[in-house]
């Protein structure tokens, strides 16, 4: 994504078009365009705008109007940490973008609303809602589509504990943001914030620090040249909670500091981690005077940002317990020791009180009051039990989630699987009255001419090639042997019934054994037909060679060669012929059809390449189709004596 160039929409011109327009239409999509640049770069300006575009809504204003307004809006509340209200506006957008029926505005909303319901760890909804886009994708021509799926996926597998597959999510959405064609626009960069983002959190939750404090850093690199501030104070404290780890005081403290300067991000809870980090590192250097005024701050902004934030509570009583401890004033360290053992017995955070009861009981150990010291030292084994037992439960909560949600995925793609099937066999039951139309119609002229011996000679060939064509549309696949024994009535038939004025060959590899060899039914018989009725039709001593090649034990080709007169020719030829004009075979568009959803089997790939041959002068030789086929095995079964 090169330099970080980016498609920035006239802001001057916008508002100017806001003070000058009086037309309500007009005014609402510079507000629509302006909220959406200001929601990742002014959070005060995003709110005024949207408030403003609120106010020009009415039920006379056009549905997309109403539609980008809760999008907007979702988005917004999201950036402002109200994720109760972006939800209700994400519903909104829903509702009305389910009547408009746009599968692609659908699927970027309802992107856009899964970053909030994860930050409402609805982990449930979120991937119901992932399942959903995916199964969309064939309707899908947004690329950008691509890569938010990657990056939401991988931030559900973080907050699941799937660390190795969210990294690999998280990596595949980067590369595909890379490979876009277009210049990317904000939006991009906010979700290229996003994944680095998601990729820092795995390294430090993983131990690898050095990573962590790499991808931190080019969040904020990217923030700081594009202007992206409302989530800014939140980078500034991931990297300064990286370098803290490392053990490099001087650049978290750098870092701290910036995230209380940022001042478009609103999170109180951001600026009160880092004025409590700040605080922390007073501490370790014995500045008790300018520590104390921190924690203050910073439990203060806690209790600002939610009253029920019981570990970060239990955390600032700890660390102005030490800091009166150090002093020794044993009795207010004391207090704030019982004021931290509180908010994390209302809390239930067991490891936190485990970390207390051994510290207290080191105190009352330093005092020696050995009797309470041991008593502590009881306390954090009981505590780091329980700890261990939630744990436990927690880890059976999430393999309960990973095993339904992989549950749920198998079921999807058995369905999927299921309805593909289904989708192939109507395909390949509409060959027979392609086939039913095309041959009889040749043997009508028979009877019409009375030459009833050779009307009865080919109607009972033609039975036969139906009652193989009705045969192979029930089957999925059919060996080698049965492939070619259908195409060579074909040909026969087609040779007799529809033109004489061409020959046919079918080569197999020796390699390959018919009898063994299986491949999907009925692919082949569209393309040589193709290359009889266009290639062939206006041209003497024809010729249509099949060759079947062994590739490896996994694939086979087949390659339709016909020396015709090309496809070029063969265009022309039908544009004059006004019976043929709008005419294009049945036949290859059900193949076409058929090869979508045999592609979207991973075990199923089918490849054509249509090759148009030409001598030296560029003249036309014909035309080569290579159809590269997927190879099954049929175990003969063994005679064993008795």
């Amino acid at each position: 994504m090169g330099q970080h160039s980016v498609r920035i929409p006239k802001l001057q011109q916008l508002e100017d078009q806001l003070l000058q327009t009086p037309a309500s239409p007009d005014k609402l999509s510079a507000l629509e365009r302006l909220v959406g640049y200001y929601t990742y770069t002014d959070i005060e300006k995003a709110t005024a705008h949207l408030g403003k575009m609120k106010a020009l809504l009415s039920s006379n204003v056009s549905s997309e109007f109403h539609l980008a307004y809760h999008w907007y809006a979702g988005q917004l509340k999201n950036q402002l940490y109200q994720y109760q209200d972006s939800e209700e506006h994400y519903k909104n957008a829903v509702s009305i973008i389910t009547e408009i029926g746009d599968v692609s505005q659908m699927s970027e909303i309802m992107l856009d609303r899964v970053g909030t319901l994860i930050n409402l760890g609805d982990w449930k909804t979120t991937g119901e809602i992932l399942d959903r886009i995916e199964s969309y994708r064939d309707q899908l021509s947004e690329p950008r589509i691509e890569y938010r799926i990657k990056c939401r996926k991988g931030f559900l597998n973080l907050h699941l504990g799937n660390y190795p597959e969210a990294l690999e999510d998280l990596f595949q959405a980067e590369r595909l943001l890379d490979d876009l064609e277009d210049t990317p626009n904000l939006k991009d960069y906010y979700f290229l914030c996003l994944i680095q983002s998601g990729i820092s959190t795995i390294y430090q939750k993983t131990g690898d620090l050095h990573k962590a404090v790499q991808a931190s850093i080019k969040v904020v690199d990217l923030c700081e040249t594009l202007g992206m501030k409302t989530r800014l104070s939140w980078h500034y404290l991931s990297v300064g909670n990286c370098f803290l780890a490392l053990d490099r005081k001087d650049k978290a403290k750098l870092y701290f500091q910036k995230a209380l300067e940022s001042e478009d991000d609103l999170s109180k809870k951001a600026r009160a981690g880092a004025t409590a980090n700040l605080g922390y590192l007073d501490l370790a250097d014995q500045k008790y005077e300018s520590a104390l005024p921190l924690f203050e701050q910073a439990e203060k902004l806690y209790h600002q940002n939610a009253s029920d934030d019981y570990h970060n509570f239990s955390v600032i009583s700890n660390w102005k317990a030490r800091l009166y401890a150090e002093q020794m004033k044993d009795d207010l360290a004391l207090q704030h020791y019982e004021k931290a053992l509180q908010s994390a017995q209302e809390g239930e955070d067991y490891q936190q009180l485990s970390n207390l009861c051994y510290e207290i009981a080191e105190f009352f150990a330093d005092s020696e009051d050995f009797e309470k010291a041991y008593q502590y030292q009881l306390l954090h084994g009981e505590m780091e039990e329980k700890f261990r037992e939630k744990q436990g439960k927690k880890q059976l909560l999430e393999l309960e989630i990973k095993y339904k949600a992989e549950a749920q995925r198998k079921e999807a793609e058995m369905l999927k699987l299921e309805s593909s099937r289904l989708a192939l066999k109507a395909l390949r039951a509409q060959m027979n009255p392609h086939f039913l139309h095309n041959c009889l119609n040749a043997i009508q002229r028979f009877i019409t001419s009375e030459d009833s011996d050779t009307a009865a000679r080919y109607l009972a060939k033609f039975s036969r090639l139906m009652r193989q064509s009705l045969e192979y549309s029930e089957e999925e696949i059919i060996t080698l042997e049965s492939e070619i024994e259908f195409l060579e009535n074909y040909l026969d038939i087609f040779q007799k019934l529809r033109f004489e004025q061409f020959v046919f060959e079918i080569k197999i590899d020796p390699e390959l054994e018919e009898d063994i060899v299986r491949i999907p039914t009925m692919i082949i018989q569209p393309y040589v037909e193709n290359a009889l009725e266009h290639g062939l039709r206006s041209r003497d001593n024809g010729k249509v060679t099949i060759e079947f090649i062994y590739m490896n034990e996994d694939q086979l080709k087949c390659v339709v060669h016909d020396n015709g007169i090309g496809r070029k020719a063969a265009a022309l030829y039908k544009s004059t012929q006004s019976e043929k004009r709008n005419y294009r075979s049945m036949g290859t568009s059900i193949t076409e059809e058929r090869l979508k959803i045999l592609n979207g089997d991973q075990d199923t790939q089918v490849s054509v390449e249509t090759i148009d041959l030409q001598d030296e002068s560029g003249n036309p030789l014909g035309t080569s189709v290579e159809i590269l086929l997927p190879v099954r095995y049929f175990q003969k079964d063994l005679v064993t004596a008795s």
